[in-house]
């Protein structure tokens, strides 16, 4: 497909979420202009007046209350040029009491509502950008699947984890994505992409609160939770500044190439010594030696934005100083001595 450029629509779904309002400021700052799903007028208020003097691009809100229903979107897909899809559930679905179809349904569903959607109403939709995650890819290589995490849900069913039935709803709606590509992509107008993130942190310019994953990766700054022994020196996994993962979803809305690929988008591989150490954050030393810490195989994420991945994702201290500075501007009393 063609690279879709600035001043043209764009649909992000999910609007007022933590990343997906970054991707509205990336896709703003390169002059398109964005519509945002939000499930009510006083979201999309907010978004507006947060994005009033950004000069380059123009943002208009759509509501949009429930994007489980498959035609949800019927009417919104009509005269855009291209879809982010990021409109997901993180919280509140995949507790010990929740049977795994009503955890997946959601994912899936809104996955395939806006496909559906744009099927039958987005005669002018190019791209659409869905956003996945590093939970659903295993052996950190994009052609890998994380059916672990399906396997496991599928034999325990609700007594499975919370982020087991999580990584298995991001499989199957992004599996449901591909799925559909595969039935229909003969006979639609447009390609996709799925990008698939590690956790992400940095600064919370949506409405509420802090982001879930700014909280999985402040919870062990305090005190009371600072890791020891192994688990300070251990590979905890990967983290990607909310700015930078919002850029990549920008970028490859445009990049001609990007088309029909499944993308890892994972910064810095950590330990929680790394991050100790980069806020002067005092911790229990540790004799246990940890080796060299896994990192994702991107090679196909540096050639298509061709520039390298120190050039892609900005250090990990810079992230964690800004989400640690955000999430205090928020109330929260994030506590580093």
């Amino acid at each position: 497909m063609p690279a879709i450029s600035a001043p043209a629509n764009i649909l992000v779904t999910g609007a007022s979420g933590f990343l997906a309002a970054s991707c509205c400021q990336a896709l703003l700052r390169r002059g398109f202009n964005v519509y945002g799903t939000v499930r009510s007028h006083a979201k999309g208020e907010y978004l507006k007046k947060l994005f009033e003097n950004e000069p380059n691009g123009t943002f208009a809100y759509i509501i949009v209350e429930d994007m489980r229903v498959l035609d949800a979107c019927d009417e919104a897909v009509k005269t855009m040029d291209a879809v982010l899809h990021l409109a997901s559930p993180v919280t509140g679905i995949f507790g010990p009491d929740v049977e795994p179809e009503d955890a997946f349904r959601p994912a899936i569903n809104g996955t395939l509502g806006i496909l559906e959607s744009a099927k039958k109403n987005g005669s002018t939709v190019k791209r659409i950008v869905i956003t996945s995650s590093m939970s659903a890819v295993a052996g950190l290589k994009d052609t890998n699947w994380n059916q672990a995490a399906v396997d496991e849900v599928n034999k325990i069913g609700k007594a499975a984890q919370g982020f087991v039935k999580y990584s298995a709803s991001k499989v199957l709606a992004e599996r449901a994505a591909w799925d559909f590509m595969e039935k229909y992509g003969g006979g639609v107008g447009f390609d996709i992409v799925t990008v698939c993130p590690a956790w992400i942190a940095g600064p919370n310019i949506q409405e509420e609160g802090v982001s879930a994953s700014n909280q999985y990766m402040l919870g062990p700054l305090d005190p009371k939770n600072r890791k020891t022994g192994s688990e300070l020196t251990a590979g905890a996994g990967s983290c990607s500044d909310v700015r930078d993962i919002a850029d990549v979803h920008a970028e490859l809305l445009m990049k001609p190439g990007a088309g029909g690929e499944r993308f890892i988008a994972s910064g810095t591989p950590f330990a929680w010594k790394d991050v100790y150490e980069a806020l002067d954050v005092p911790f229990e030393a540790s004799t246990e030696e940890s080796g060299p810490l896994a990192a994702a195989d991107q090679t196909k994420l540096v050639r298509i934005m061709e520039k390298p991945l120190s050039d892609i994702f900005r250090p990990l201290p810079e992230t964690m100083r800004d989400a640690v500075k955000s999430a205090r501007e928020r109330g929260w009393d994030v506590k580093l001595n």
